[in-house]
């Protein structure tokens, strides 16, 4: 099982990020890495063009940002050097369940080499 990569849901709610958030101050590097990556993702949304990874729809307004990431973390015995993906979910898409994000955005957008397999880890 440690070969199986690790998929995670951030929504950008305020009891969900209160949750990541804590997680990161008690030294979660898996929290510290996935609030990186969102805060990262938000700040290229203003200079390169995204979509929600779970439809076709694109983030085109500066009050027009993402609700929730997926972010695919495969294993490393590095994590300074860990590959990951992710994609924004649009307030439509994220509505919807982790189970259904995951599937859509993984599979449409082509965040993993492989589809979801039952040993990976959804978080």
């Amino acid at each position: 099982m440690a070969d199986r990569a690790h998929i995670y849901v951030l929504r950008l709610e305020h009891l969900h990020l209160k949750e990541w958030g804590a997680k990161a101050k008690e030294g979660d590097e898996t929290a510290k890495l996935v609030l990186s990556l969102a805060r990262k993702a938000l700040s290229h949304l203003r200079t390169e063009p995204w979509g929600c990874a779970c439809c076709d729809r694109e983030f085109l307004a500066d009050d027009d940002v993402p609700k929730a990431f997926i972010v695919l973390i495969p294993p490393s015995d590095d994590p300074e050097k860990v590959k990951t993906s992710m994609g924004m979910v649009c307030r439509e898409c994220s509505v919807r369940d982790d189970q259904w994000i995951i599937h859509q955005g993984i599979h449409r957008k082509g965040l993993s080499d492989a589809p979801a397999r039952p040993g990976d880890s959804i978080h």
